[in-house]
């Protein structure tokens, strides 16, 4: 009976633990428990058994146990037995008649005793319907199920190592990484990442991941397999924190499996590690790990690059192969070859290199924790994502993204400008150019390209220095020395312009080649450019008696900037009818006063710059005169130590010792309108006024002085001009003589 009992005790500790979730009972605690029970059971036999068989009664102790059954003895018994061993005690007087008396007594009952009522059978009887039924419980559970009481058996008492079989069996798919963003080509993106042999798990840090475990819903050779009515996960993190979570059901089952999935809380956003196990009903797997790694990243990265064969020219700028650090962004010329060498804060397995222009995907190649990507002749813009992936299959996280982009070789650039020439020049002219060429890298050659009216002239090459400047002059006269036609008044035109190119080699179209601006010239007589350049000179002159009026008017503004008249009472501004002694119409004098000195300061700053203008228009003037060799010498001296100068003179002279004065009294005149001067200020006011009218006379009779002379020569222009025309007059009416005198001559002859 206690061996079923240690049966079924052993066997319910080993069993309904798995009914829960739990594992069998193992190898050891087995051992222990099969030793408990041997020791049980020896005991139990000794003490219920063996031991019996070597215990005997005492006398008394049976008669006691007589006369508790028969109490007609009364105690006759128990008094004969205690007499009958009186030997071993102290001699005590009795009355041997009693004894006698008593002892018949006993004998006499004796013969009415039944020694079947001594012994109690009904204990025996209840063990042994008690150990009957025991054994019918071990009868009924090998009819129910001879299997699962012979796998007791053998784990229980052969200690055999067969787990008792569930009714759910689960398998761990595995945990796959989430990523928000799909790139197709990158196979390890979304893959399930099975453990390793250490059942763990190794997670990026702050990713988040979701956990796939499956179910059998029914299998041929296990006819009570089912689907866990819920399956669990049991987690535990690195701070102690422990809790469950259930798994989803996903779907139906599928050839003979149901998914399950867990996604969000505890591997939402993992930065600790973890531990878990799962279960559904009877089954329990694990326990896992999940491990947190660094995601692989970039830690640096350089191009090293092969420039285009063209920018190495000698003397110039050296474009060896140079390794370039990474710093975010990078352009290279157009046609460079590079390669891209990157490290990785850990051994990869491998770098996904995609073009986002291109719409390509690539392997990069690898060596331990170094990439190497090569590029052919960049053309276009590359835009380049590398998705590393370590061993343990992680993908970065977000891509290291390196965006490089052509330096087009553009064109030289070629900015000239004339200087002392116009929109006409004679046959006898020189045409002076300067000006900058500038290239990305080197300009090869530059020159000129000039067309006359009759042919094109070939192009003549030019020099630049160092900065890229230069400077040159087409002397016309050489070329109609050399047979060039430049016919004179007809509306015939001359051109010329400023050509370059660089080395660049990468088409079949050859060089850049920059274009200069055009210019474009009619071709005159010189007394024709004269009469051109007095009706320029004229406009000039116009222009510069505009600037005196505009000048004059300044000093109606500084009039206006008083605060009292010479008669003492006060100046009223322009629109002013109120009455003077108000408060409100004294402010808004005092304010009109301060624009009036602002307008005299806008007035002669914008003169001083015209009268800038006029004087270089004067000065290029001159210039022509001399670029297209006129013979006035008188005429462009006259015009630069007359004219030129005298006006270049005004600016940084009298105007500047204007500008002061005009600054020094607004300054005052803002004093005195915040109301923090007294009448110091206002009569330094009035002196800085009449200072400032009599520099604006000096400016005004500065310009006078070249006006007057203008007005001078340009009365003797005009006498020249009709002196001219008198000239062309008489030789139009010599040469009507001569062919009339031809005419007349050839008529006598025929007559």
């Amino acid at each position: 009976m206690a061996s079923v009992i240690c049966f079924w005790l052993s066997f319910a500790m080993d069993y309904l633990p798995v009914r829960l979730g739990f594992d069998e009972l193992s190898r050891g605690m087995r051992i222990v428990l099969l030793a408990v029970t041997g020791a049980l059971l020896l005991w139990l036999c000794y003490s219920k058994v063996l031991r019996r068989f070597f215990v005997s009664m005492k006398d008394r102790s049976l008669a006691l146990l007589v006369e508790r059954t028969y109490p007609n003895f009364e105690e006759s018994l128990i008094t004969t037995v205690d007499f009958a061993d009186s030997s071993d005690r102290v001699e005590v007087p009795v009355d041997r008649s009693m004894i006698q008396l008593t002892r018949g007594k006993a004998e006499k009952e004796i013969e009415h005793v039944d020694p079947g009522k001594l012994v109690d059978a009904g204990n025996l009887i209840r063990s042994l319907v008690i150990g009957c039924l025991l054994l019918l419980t071990l009868a009924g559970f090998a009819i129910a199920d001879f299997s699962a009481l012979k796998l007791a058996a053998k784990r229980l008492y052969g200690l055999d190592a067969s787990l008792w079989p569930r009714t759910v069996r689960l398998e761990l798919v595995g945990v796959r990484i989430r990523n928000d963003v799909a790139v197709a080509g990158i196979e390890e993106l979304g893959q399930v990442i099975r453990p390793d042999a250490m059942s763990t798990f190794r997670i990026p840090a702050g990713a988040s991941a979701s956990l796939l475990v499956r179910a059998r819903d029914h299998d041929v050779g296990v006819p009570w397999r089912m689907l866990p009515e819920s399956c669990l996960m049991y987690f535990r993190d690195a701070d102690g924190g422990a809790g469950t979570q259930k798994l989803n059901r996903i779907g139906n089952p599928v050839e003979g499996w149901q998914n399950y999935q867990l996604t969000g809380s505890p591997l939402e956003s993992v930065v600790s590690p973890m531990s878990f196990t799962l279960r559904g009903d009877d089954h329990r797997i694990g326990p896992y790990k999940i491990e947190i790694v660094d995601s692989p990243t970039v830690t640096n990265s350089e191009l090293d690059c092969q420039f285009p064969e063209y920018l190495s020219q000698p003397g110039v700028m050296s474009w060896t192969p140079r390794r370039i650090p990474w710093t975010g962004r990078a352009s290279l010329p157009a046609g460079t070859r590079f390669t891209i060498c990157g490290n990785a804060n850990k051994d990869l397995e491998k770098v996904y290199v995609k073009d986002s222009d291109a719409g390509t995907m690539e392997l990069a190649d690898v060596d331990g924790a170094r990439f190497v990507v090569n590029v052919d002749a960049l053309q276009d813009k590359r835009s380049l994502e590398f998705y590393l992936v370590d061993q343990d299959q992680i993908v970065s996280s977000d891509p290291y993204v390196m965006t490089i982009e052509p330096v087009t070789d553009e064109p030289p650039d070629v900015l000239t400008r004339l200087r002392g020439l116009g929109t006409s020049v004679t046959p006898n002219a020189i045409l002076p150019f300067e000006g900058e060429i500038s290239d990305d890298y080197q300009v090869q050659k530059t020159w000129v390209e000039l067309k006359a009216p009759s042919k094109e002239l070939p192009p003549a090459e030019e020099s630049i220095d160092s900065d890229g400047k230069i400077k040159a002059a087409i002397d016309l006269q050489e070329l109609v020395r050399a047979g060039l036609e430049l016919p004179v008044d007809d509306g015939s035109q001359l051109s010329f312009v400023v050509k370059a190119n660089d080395f660049f080699a990468l088409t079949d179209s050859g060089p850049n080649e920059g274009v200069g601006e055009k210019y474009t010239f009619d071709l005159v007589s010189p007394d024709r450019l004269l009469r051109l350049l007095e009706r320029q000179e004229v406009a000039q002159r116009r222009r510069l008696e505009q600037i005196v009026g505009e000048v004059s008017n300044v000093k109606g503004y500084l009039v206006k900037t008083l605060s009292r008249k010479s008669d003492g009472s006060e100046a009223v501004g322009v629109g002013d009818t109120a009455d003077p002694s108000s408060q409100e119409t004294a402010l808004r004098r005092q304010a009109l006063r301060i624009v009036f000195c602002n307008r005299s300061e806008i007035q002669i700053t914008k003169s001083s710059q015209e009268l800038i203008v006029v004087a270089n228009a004067f000065d290029n003037l001159r210039l022509q005169l001399v670029n297209n060799r006129i013979d006035a010498q008188d005429r462009k001296q006259r015009l630069e130590e007359e004219v030129v100068k005298p006006l270049r003179a005004i600016p940084p002279g009298s105007i500047t010792e204007l500008l002061a004065t005009l600054g020094e009294l607004e300054t005052v005149l803002k004093q005195i309108d915040k109301g923090i001067a007294g009448p110091a200020e206002e009569t330094s006011a009035k002196n800085l006024t009449q200072t400032a009218m009599q520099q604006t006379d000096v400016v005004l009779k500065g310009i006078d002085d070249v006006l007057a002379k203008l007005v001078k020569y340009e009365t003797q222009n005009e006498l020249l001009d009709l002196v001219r025309r008198m000239i062309q007059e008489q030789e139009a009416i010599l040469e009507k003589t001569r062919e009339k005198r031809q005419k007349d001559a050839f008529k006598g002859l025929l007559d």
